[in-house]
């Protein structure tokens, strides 16, 4: 697949790519498929459209995924969008995506959701999100892993390496709100593949971009947050999940102090939503404007969605960000169990006693759907004793006022 690279159409004229950026791609075995908005892209010899399986049969609860389709890999180039970082100049914004589905459970008249996983600055969270695509896609999802142009590290993960072998620029944390851009993209450009005969064409029918959720870490889950900004209108983002974000503050001596016009979050939009937040976490404070501030943004926006929405906190004073949130037995299967029952539409009592087995504990709030069910919105104190304690929500109100009150600033409005 890539002996001698790809060949790529730039203003009309052919030229020669040179193959180690697809080195990690063909190593997952995927199938290459390029393709692009104003840049026309095309694999040399051309790649057919996938056929096989997963090559091991692997299991997730008893789910068997050795039907799945992928990774299949798709490469855009949005002409309508710069990507830019830091000292470097502006050039089109090139995106890539894997791709996994299972073909056997599209049934007539019912498509497959979508489910976005979006990675964190260098890359965070892409293997394991890669390990555990073709399991979601087992499980009824249409998987997509984006590649942020601009907040990855290693090839494939960053265009700077990408198409040509070069030193690794800084990570670009500061093109982290143009990313629920390029989830848009993504998804629009996916779709127009349905029913195609072209490589990279999929099954006509095969998924709903109207049922689409987004499950991130860090800077993925800031860009999942961001839907919920004017920046970002997408209307096919019905869910998210948040590990570990926060909503961003911009504006002078912030870390986006360049991006405009000033926009406030609407929390009010109708996105099912499930944060999991550490009460110490400094990362989050930085991109939330100073020490203190993560968690309280990330807890206020959340009071100020409607229902279903759940959160998860970690009051551990040791709490790092860089590692996996640490999800309590009782919670392991909420995760899963949100999405399940907000994508997939199986709203049964199985998934919604999932989601409130950790009903009982301090450092969980949520507030369902359903009429009667169960609710505690309540603040959640961070304090710890000899620990300089964030500023912690006091109430939900407040909490809600507080991120109201802060417009970020953000770059200009994409809408999918």
């Amino acid at each position: 697949m890539c002996r001698g690279g790809v060949r790529a159409a730039t203003m009309g004229r052919f030229v020669q790519r040179p193959c180690i950026a697809f080195l990690v791609v063909c190593a997952l075995g995927a199938a290459v498929i390029v393709g692009g908005q104003g840049l026309a892209v095309a694999a040399d010899p051309p790649a057919p459209a996938p056929t096989g399986a997963v090559a091991a049969s692997t299991a997730n609860g008893g789910v068997s995924a050795q039907a799945v389709v992928g990774p299949v890999f798709y490469s855009f180039i949005d002409t309508t969008r710069k990507a830019t970082c830091e000292a470097i100049g502006p050039v089109d914004r090139p995106i890539q995506a894997l791709v996994w589905y299972d073909p056997t459970l599209q049934l007539p008249g019912r498509p497959l959701p979508v489910l976005i996983f979006a990675h964190g600055a260098g890359g965070g969270g892409l293997p394991g999100f890669i390990a555990q695509a073709p399991l979601y896609a087992a499980r009824g999802y249409f998987v997509v892993v984006p590649f942020f142009p601009m907040s990855g590290l290693v090839p494939p993960f960053n265009y700077y390496t990408m198409p040509t072998p070069g030193p690794v620029p800084p990570i670009c944390n500061l093109d982290i709100p143009n990313q629920a851009g390029d989830v848009s993209f993504v998804l629009t450009q996916l779709t127009s593949k349905l029913g195609s005969l072209e490589p990279g064409g999929l099954p006509a029918g095969l998924f709903d971009p109207n049922r689409t959720g987004l499950r991130g870490e860090s800077g993925g889950a800031i860009t999942g947050l961001l839907f919920f900004n004017p920046c970002c209108t997408d209307a096919r983002i019905i869910a998210v999940l948040s590990d570990r974000g926060t909503p961003i503050m911009g504006g002078p001596g912030s870390v986006w102090p360049e991006f405009g016009p000033t926009l406030p979050y609407d929390f009010t939009r109708k996105i099912a939503l499930f944060m999991l937040s550490g009460c110490f976490d400094t990362s989050m404070d930085i991109a939330a404007g100073g020490p203190g501030q993560g968690f309280p943004r990330a807890f206020g926006g959340w009071s100020a969605t409607g229902p279903p929405k759940y959160f998860l906190a970690d009051t551990n004073p040791a709490f790092v960000h860089e590692i996996p949130f640490p999800l309590p037995a009782a919670a392991a299967a909420a995760p899963d169990a949100f999405f399940d029952r907000y994508l997939l539409g199986v709203t049964t009592q199985a998934t919604l006693d999932a989601l409130l087995g950790d009903a009982g504990s301090p450092d969980y709030r949520y507030a369902t759907e359903v009429p009667g069910a169960p609710t505690n919105t309540a603040a959640i104190a961070c304090s710890a004793p000899g620990v300089g304690a964030p500023a912690t929500a006091t109430s939900s109100a407040g909490a809600a006022a507080a991120v109201a009150a802060r417009p970020i600033l953000v770059v200009p409005r994409f809408t999918g």
